[in-house]
């Protein structure tokens, strides 16, 4: 018993010594460097907007404005310019681009959005006001719209109007001069459920339309589920016009380069690879197109990604096409089209090919051409006392800006931005570099105090062993 007591004594010691030292080397490893010239620490009131300093971008491009009178007036009533981000730009900015930041001359921000140009569906209302208004306890409620300020396509309304629980029989109706009406749609709004499972049709979808007028129907429920007189009593609360449009979106292609061709077993048997240099880090990839000079073949390809993996971020390749439909296949006599491989979008430097020969001379790969959708760049013209505009890039501790213009600019911008294209980006003369963390500095800290505290954990269990042993020979009395 007394021997138990002992050691458990010296586990409670041994415990609290390992804490504490492994406290003492968490705080070694995480103090913040001390710089004599900047002070990065955070500010003292968190609620204030802290203005951002240039010098904490490593790199800089020039963007030139368009001459005044390419300027168009855009969606806000003020001219917008835009860019695409190259290869280049990408390399130097952080992977989520969330550290592109556009200052003027004088080093104040300017907003920008940062969109993704791929293909989508856009809703939006149509304008328009209301008259002709019927309203009647318990009959057909009736309620005409005109579209205003232009008559623009339309596919959709969508119809709010008051109770729970019920089916309503409603009718569309369209009209160029508001006397006569042809119809557009019909259907049932419906409205069933409580709380989170409620069910709910409030729109119905007819052809593309450009009637000037609309005029909708609204039947009561001939058997209400929540009238106590059995009767229907209900009125429209409102009406809005909408439209669907397919936005096609915008590609940006890059000429990639091929490397020699590798021997290598593919799916088992003899094959090859090719590596495929996008030019450029975090490079958005989600098609490419490969040039063959072979006049017949049918192989089976595979697609992988370079990308860091494991505890020390080795660069190795994992496959990221591999579909069952992934032969490539040109039959004698077909035109010489481009082998195209489409996957899920990513972002890397280097992508590697990957072709099973089996029995077959390999083939000849001539050249690559990477594609995605597009980043694009908006922003307002500012004003000529604004000076030169400049785009910087670079900076792994900035935050996403989420500039009000950004989140108020609609989807569909009409009529476009003028096109422009950042300069080749610099080196930002009067960046100054974030210090760097304590263990980076002195890299044999963490090494020296790791040798220290295994040399004081060896010290113990050799302490301990020796008292074990020396009790359990009888050779020394039991201390507590």
């Amino acid at each position: 018993m007394r021997f138990r007591q002992m050691l458990q004594t010296r586990l409670i010691r041994f415990d609290f010594l390992s804490l504490s030292l492994a406290l003492s080397l968490s705080l070694a490893t995480s103090l913040p460097a001390q710089d004599s010239t900047r002070d990065f620490s955070e500010s003292a009131s968190f609620a204030e907007p802290v203005a951002e300093d240039r010098t904490l971008w490593q790199f800089h491009a020039t963007i030139p404005l368009p001459a005044p009178d390419q300027l168009v007036s855009g969606t806000a009533s003020t001219p917008l310019v835009d860019f695409r981000l190259s290869p280049e730009l990408f390399s130097i900015a952080r992977a989520d681009l969330a550290d592109l930041r556009i200052f003027d001359s004088s080093g104040q921000p300017h907003p920008y959005a940062l969109r993704y140009l791929r293909p989508q569906s856009v809703r939006e209302e149509v304008p328009s006001t209301e008259f002709n208004r019927v309203e009647a306890d318990r009959d057909v409620q009736e309620l005409a719209l005109e579209l205003v300020p232009d008559v623009v396509q339309h596919n959709e309304i969508r119809i709010n109007t008051t109770g729970d629980g019920f089916r309503r029989a409603v009718e569309v109706e369209g009209s160029d001069n508001g006397k006569q009406w042809r119809p557009l749609a019909a259907g049932n709004l419906l409205r069933f459920g409580e709380d989170e499972k409620k069910f709910s049709v409030d729109s119905l979808t007819y052809p593309d339309s450009r009637f000037r007028f609309i005029r909708i129907r609204v039947q009561p429920d001939p058997n209400p589920s929540d009238a106590i007189d059995g009767s229907d009593s209900f009125n429209i609360v409102s009406a809005k016009v909408l439209r669907t449009v397919d936005v096609v979106g915008e590609r940006s292609e890059w000429q990639a380069v091929v490397g020699p061709r590798e021997p290598t077993r593919v799916y088992g048997t003899p094959g090859s690879a090719w590596i495929i240099d996008l030019q450029g880090r975090n490079v958005p990839c989600d098609r490419i197109d490969f040039e063959v000079a072979d006049s017949e073949f049918a192989r089976d390809v595979q697609i992988q990604i370079e990308q860091p993996s494991g505890l020390l971020d080795q660069l190795s390749f994992a496959t990221v096409y591999a579909a069952e439909d992934s032969t490539w296949q040109r039959k004698l006599g077909e035109p010489r089209t481009s082998m195209k491989i489409r996957f899920a979008e990513i972002q890397t430097s280097r992508l590697r090919l990957l072709v099973a020969d089996y029995q077959n001379k390999p083939l000849s790969i001539r050249s690559a051409t990477v594609s995605a959708a597009a980043r694009q760049v908006v922003f307002p013209v500012p004003p000529p006392a604004s000076g030169e505009m400049r785009l910087y890039l670079g900076n792994q501790l900035a935050n996403a800006p989420n500039f009000d213009f950004a989140r108020n600019l609609p989807e569909r911008l009409d009529p476009s931005p003028v096109p422009t294209q950042a300069a080749s980006p610099v080196e930002n003369a009067s960046f100054v570099a974030p210090p760097l963390p304590f263990t980076e500095r002195l890299p044999w800290l963490i090494y020296a105090i790791l040798a220290t505290v295994c040399g004081v954990l060896l010290v113990i269990i050799t302490s301990l062993a020796r008292k074990a042993i020396a009790i359990h020979d009888g050779k020394a009395p039991i201390a507590i």
